[in-house]
């Protein structure tokens, strides 16, 4: 395989393709495509300050575990369990999304 084809995948993956079959129903919802990308741009001026806030975090703490180790080092064992257990059950209810 080429490298190219390993981003693909990797891409992929990570992004998913939920958002590109959903966005026709987006847009006929919201009145059309000029209310879908504000709504884009909306989410993504809100998501800029935490993407910076991790940014800060992973140059502070540079250990594996995202945000579970990150409460871990905050505010202990109990606050890092519930932050775990939340992050798979984001990642679990988001799966039907994506498929």
């Amino acid at each position: 395989m080429l490298q190219n084809n390993f981003f693909c995948i990797g891409f992929g993956a990570i992004v998913g393709v939920g958002w590109a079959v959903s966005i026709n129903s987006w847009m006929s919802g919201s009145g059309g495509p000029l209310p879908a990308a504000t709504g884009y741009l909306v989410a993504m001026v809100l998501m800029v300050p935490i993407a910076l806030c991790y940014c800060e975090l992973c140059t502070m703490l540079p250990v594996s575990g995202g945000g579970m180790a990150y409460a871990f080092r905050a505010f202990g064992d109990r606050i890092a369990f519930l932050s775990g257990w939340a992050t798979f059950g984001a990642f679990i209810t988001i799966i039907p999304w994506e498929v």
